[in-house]
């Protein structure tokens, strides 16, 4: 809901206060904000609490980086990449550390999952680490795409094509290497 209400303020004349003012909100003070959501070691335990603790925690992380997109916008939302409370709390770039080694098989998923296949969940985190990619310039979220559990035959093919190539292809990677981009 969050990321629908900055996003039309910030597209509506006179909208740009009210955008700034949800989007500084979003870290510590509106209900559901980043500290209350994750743990400092990035676990979002009201994610990993549920009967399919993997597929919610992937859900919730792609949301939280639309809400990150959006939220860069404004100055208020700017820089929340990079954002922590001062007890560790709230960031999402831990948030997406946390889940990589149970997405890349390194560690098994201790927490509930009602089917054993973790596929759709894990895959469903490549547009996010290629965003992590942007983002840092840190080649481990992008070599972490490859070791996602992508169905058998379908790598690298099924992420060549996913449309996420189209938002986020690996030229722009380059490119904002380059200081050619600086914004995702």
């Amino acid at each position: 809901m969050e990321v629908i209400s900055i996003a039309t303020t910030v597209a509506v004349p006179d909208g740009a206060a009210i955008a700034e003012q949800l989007a500084s909100s979003l870290r510590t003070e509106a209900r559901g904000c980043l500290q209350h959501q994750i743990e400092a070691s990035g676990q979002m335990p009201l994610e990993t609490a549920r009967a399919d603790g993997a597929t919610y925690s992937s859900m919730n992380t792609r949301g939280l980086f639309n809400l990150l997109r959006v939220a860069n916008h404004t100055a208020g939302g700017a820089g929340s990449w990079g954002w922590s409370a001062s007890d560790g709390r709230g960031s999402i770039r831990r948030a997406l550390d946390f889940l990589i080694p149970y997405a890349t098989g390194e560690m098994k998923w201790p927490y509930g999952q009602v089917s054993d296949d973790y596929t759709q969940a894990w895959v469903g985190l490549a547009p996010q680490l290629r965003q992590a990619y942007l983002l840092t310039g840190n080649a481990s979220y992008e070599a972490a795409i490859a070791k996602l559990p992508w169905p058998a035959g379908q790598w690298p093919l099924a992420w060549q094509q996913d449309v996420s190539q189209l938002l986020w292809p690996a030229k722009l990677a380059i490119n904002m290497r380059r200081g050619k981009e600086t914004v995702l």
